[in-house]
């Protein structure tokens, strides 16, 4: 798609600072002309109320650079914009690869920071696709004076305890050459400022299961259902080595929950930097809550744990936390707990990193959340209230925490409360308050939000009272007790978001960066109260009350809402914000998913003239027969397939009232929606109607990437009675088409109706269909007028003007009534017998269409080649003499079941491609090249042969056998 394009820690007034004598700094050779080179802040708070003790022996240090975001201000705006309902791009999250078109660094700069760093001695660990950090290793010696400073022992204060650490005596300096690429640099200190969720242990009482936690948070309908998160995968971040298999199998054997091990492959323990061992941090009880509950919570998924690196003294280090958050992104998981943080600060070169990190991977749909904090509204030895981060960040889902008041059986809500604040309890409570430095993002509207313009956070949360706490088994020997902790609410709720991911991917939509979301629903009235409002406890500097607080954000969850909320989409908002009831009591709902009563749609792009929705309801003079033509309600009875799992039904971009299909909007893609009707028994004439909106990238007109309107009869394609392209972009148009002719053979029996769109790159194209209406009558005779088009989409200049008539007229011959049948292709290719055989589908597939036959009329032979290519998309072609064959610059490559398409205009050959039955995929290059008017190339591979068919408008069709490995290429010439 084409994009338009801090927690103020421990701050000490330096006393005496300047009198204090380091060693003379390390003087940089002479720099080369250029860019001037960049003074970067990277000395941490707690160095300036700290003493020197000692420079810092040489050893060996790992450092991450963070590389600068091409455009940070136009990424932030594109994030407040696809979680804006009113946007255009509301929920288009970006791709990888979009998200590095636009806005990550280029590989260029990763580069350019490479060769730095391997000139100065330093060798590279680690790079990520999305370019936002490079790892490197190597002496600190060489680090301190290739950063121009010097690197010193402290002992200090750091969170109210005693500390020593490390860290440079003053800023760092980069050259010229790689200043605009260098954001700041990560590792070049040890102060231990991060800490996980105190974790507390209950003082009595019975610990809760999985199964409790899904009575309480209405979580059953959906397991019920199957959606147990299959197929989603949740990451955790920590830095503790995880329970052993056996302490894992232990605890499902009290739980009688399915858990993942790294034995039963559902586990995948991945070290961040070379990682920790049991002897530096074993875990305490951490890292086993995060596994067992969010794994608990979605018994289907797969867990990530990245476990980030540690120094000599188990602490974890500031590049291992944000090279563990960078990689759980990388790594596919689109649901992130974690349960640590630090104190905010302001200014800082890891927060300034981080930042970098949450916000790209958030505009990919990455969710990311973070415990606020188990000290209530104070931060670890700070002051009261103190932010915790990331939980502060506006690219994070904060989550705080409740205790529950009841029994949660399962049949009724039993009520929850804050987690309340204990002052002489370390302090205690659930974490919650405002930031001091990053914005209120303009998603964060909710009733109870005290006015202001910093972040408010929590967002949300769950049970962490370790009195109303959890079982958790840890370490290497089963070691069992009841945890709770904000770390317990955020792996719950990564589980649950698992679930939803599972839930959503059957009706076209996903949760994506999940914190616009939460609040779009808190904000409109919806058809299921989605939170349990908590309205009673503190956590020490502010208290719960109705809507959103300071203490448990908009609430804890009612899942099954939650899901049939966001599947069936947004109803009409109110005028002021109207939470949900503090306790509300759980109603049996219906099986069936339903939608608001009185939808309203929301601010995205619709027609001037609203067109009637197409229900399956009769019209006058004739009977509609396509349900849900509007997918205004889920996905049935349409049936959705997406070979790059993409989200289909969504709200992003619609015609009328609020929902649409979405096909592709990636490099390359085959998105299909189809739905099967059955014909009446007496049919007199078919006429089909749908909306249509084309955008793209593609700077050529050349069609490469395809919407098909198709009709199947028994899984088999009969006819594609219309075909758009890039080159047909433009807003919502309308599109009638008489099938009669094609249907009637077909009549009174099923047959489907298929939008497919096609990419084939180099650049992404998006199709979007709605208001689809298949409208028929019965009667003894058939129109014989043909419809045209209401509107003809402007053709694309580098070719003839092209009127998108129908292709099936009724001066066409009728198809027999039976399934067209085809003689198979021989597997003795190439030959004469293998060429005949696809002469034969070929005039089959030309006889239901009209078109004259064709017959065989000379062979020829020569040269050698092959049809090639790179992944789904072929190259070029060249023509010699009468004969077409492959460029020869390009390498060779095979492509079973597949077909490549290459068309020859203006003296340009533009290569395409496409996947499937090789039988269907011939038919359908015949349709286009009876409707083509110039001159184009056609190959289809079978078993492994390329075939190339040339324009029958044109003096012959001919069909060239090339062996794809080298062999000798056989062409036979057919005419009409």
């Amino acid at each position: 798609m084409s994009v338009n394009r801090r927690a103020l820690g421990i701050v000490t007034t330096i006393i005496g600072f300047t009198a204090l004598v380091f060693p003379q700094r390390p003087v940089a050779g002479a720099l080369a002309s250029g860019p001037p080179p960049k003074t970067i802040n990277v000395t941490p708070g707690p160095v300036r109320s700290a003493t020197p003790v000692a420079p810092l022996p040489d050893r060996t240090m790992t450092i991450a650079v963070a590389l600068t975001l091409r455009d940070a201000s136009a990424l932030q705006s594109y994030v407040q914009q696809i979680s804006d309902p009113s946007s255009p791009l509301y929920g288009q999250h970006l791709s990888l690869a979009e998200a590095n078109q636009e806005f990550n660094p280029t590989q260029q700069e990763e580069d350019q920071v490479v060769t730095w760093l391997r000139a100065n001695g330093l060798q590279i660990t680690h790079t990520y696709p999305n370019h936002l950090l490079v790892d490197a290793s190597g002496s600190s010696q060489r680090i301190a004076a290739m950063l121009n400073m010097s690197l010193y022992t402290y002992r200090g204060t750091v969170h109210g305890r005693s500390a020593t650490f490390f860290a440079p005596t003053s800023d760092i300096t980069v050259p010229g050459s790689v200043a605009d690429a260098v954001k700041t640099i990560v590792g070049l200190d040890d102060v231990p400022r991060f800490f996980e969720a105190s974790n507390g242990v209950a003082d009595g009482g019975t610990p809760y299961f999985p199964q409790d936690f899904a009575n309480l948070y209405d979580v059953n309908p959906l397991w019920t259902a199957g959606d147990t998160g299959s197929g989603q995968k949740i990451g955790i971040t920590m830095w503790s080595v995880p329970p052993a298999d056996s302490t894992l199998t232990s605890w499902a054997n009290v739980t009688h929950a399915s858990v993942p091990t790294t034995a039963n492959g559902r586990l995948h323990v991945i070290p961040v930097d070379g990682g920790t061992t049991a002897a530096e941090s074993p875990d305490d009880g951490e890292v086993g809550m995060d596994i067992e509950y969010s794994s608990g919570m979605a018994p289907g998924a797969t867990v990530d744990y990245y476990e980030a690196q540690t120094d000599t003294s188990g602490n974890p280090t500031g590049q291992g936390l944000i090279d563990a958050l960078n990689a759980a992104a990388s790594g596919g998981n689109m649901q992130i707990s974690s349960s640590w943080g630090e104190c905010e600060v302001s200014n800082d070169s890891w927060t300034n990193a981080v930042q970098n990190v949450l916000s790209s991977n958030t505009a990919t749909g990455h969710s990311y959340f973070f415990s606020t904090g188990d000290s209530g509204s104070t931060c670890s030895g700070s002051g009261n209230p103190w932010p915790d981060y990331p939980a502060s960040s506006q690219y994070a889902t904060a989550v705080g925490g409740t205790r529950i008041s009841g029994v949660p059986n399962g049949t009724t809500y039993p009520g929850e409360t804050a987690w309340a604040y204990c002052a002489s309890c370390g302090p205690e409570g659930s974490g919650g308050g405002y930031s001091k430095i990053f914005a209120r993002p303009s998603w964060q509207i909710a009733s109870g939000l005290a006015t202001g313009s910093y972040r408010a956070y929590p967002d949300v949360s769950a049970d962490a009272d370790p009195n109303s706490g959890a079982y958790v088994c840890y370490g290497s020997s089963a070691s069992c007790g009841q945890f709770g902790g904000t770390s317990l609410a955020s792996p719950l709720w990564a589980g649950m978001t698992a679930v939803l991911n599972q839930y959503l991917a059957a009706h076209g939509t996903s949760v994506g960066f999940f914190d616009p979301k939460l609040y779009n629903l808190a904000n409109h009235t919806q058809a299921y109260a989605p939170f349990h409002d908590i309205t009673s406890g503190t956590n020490g500097a502010y208290n719960a009350g109705t809507g959103w607080d300071a203490v448990t954000g908009l609430g804890s969850p009612d899942l099954y809402n939650v899901a049939r909320d966001l599947a069936g989409g947004t109803a009409s908002p109110t005028a002021t914000p109207v939470p949900p009831t503090a306790t509300p009591t759980r109603t049996p709902a219906p099986t069936a998913t339903s939608t608001p009563t009185t939808p309203v749609p929301t601010a995205t792009r619709t027609p001037t003239t609203p067109v009637p929705t197409a229900t399956a309801t009769p019209v006058p003079g004739g009977t509609q027969l396509l349900t849900n033509g509007n997918f205004e309600s889920s996905t049935s009875p349409w049936s959705l397939t997406s070979a790059q799992a993409h989200t289909i039904i969504q709200t992003t971009v619609s015609h009328s009232p609020s929902h649409a299909a979405r096909l592709c909007g990636s490099t390359v893609c085959t998105d299909t929606v189809s739905q099967t009707v059955t014909l009446p028994s007496s049919l007199t004439s078919a006429t089909l109607s749908y909306w249509e909106e084309i955008t793209t990238n593609e700077t050529s007109l050349s069609c490469y990437d395809i919407l098909a309107v198709q009709i199947l009869h028994a899984g088999t394609l009969v006819n594609t009675p219309q075909q758009l392209c890039n080159g047909n972009a433009s807003p919502w148009q309308q599109w009638t088409l008489n099938l009669t002719s094609i249907l009637q053979p077909y009549a009174g029996q099923q047959v489907t109706l298929r939008f497919q769109g096609t990419v084939r790159g180099p650049f992404a194209t998006t199709f979007f269909v709605d208001d689809a209406s298949l409208t028929t009558q019965s009667g003894t005779s058939a129109p014989t007028a043909t419809p045209v088009p209401t509107h003809t989409a402007p053709a694309p200049t580098a070719t003839p003007t092209k009127t998108a008539v129908p292709t099936a007229t009724p001066t066409r011959t009728p198809a027999p009534t039976s399934t067209p049948t085809s003689t198979p292709v021989s597997t003795a290719c190439p030959g004469s017998g293998c060429v005949q055989a696809m002469l034969t589908i070929l005039n089959t597939d030309r006889a239901q269409n009209g078109a004259a036959a064709l017959t065989l009329s000379m062979t020829q032979t020569n040269g050698t080649g092959s049809c090639i290519g790179s992944i789904g998309h072929s190259r070029d072609m060249q023509q010699s003499g009468s004969i077409w064959h492959t460029n020869p610059s390009y390498p060779a490559a095979s492509f079973p079941n597949d077909i490549c398409l290459s068309y020859y205009t203006a003296g340009e050959n533009v290569g395409e491609a496409g996947y499937g039955n090789e039988l269907t995929d011939l038919q359908q290059l015949n349709q286009m090249m009876i409707s083509e008017t110039h001159s184009a190339t056609y190959c289809a591979v079978f078993n492994n042969h390329a075939c190339n068919i040339i324009n029958p408008n044109f003096h012959q069709v001919g069909i060239g056998i090339v062996n794809v490995n080298g062999g000798t290429w056989l062409t036979e010439d057919f005419t009409n």
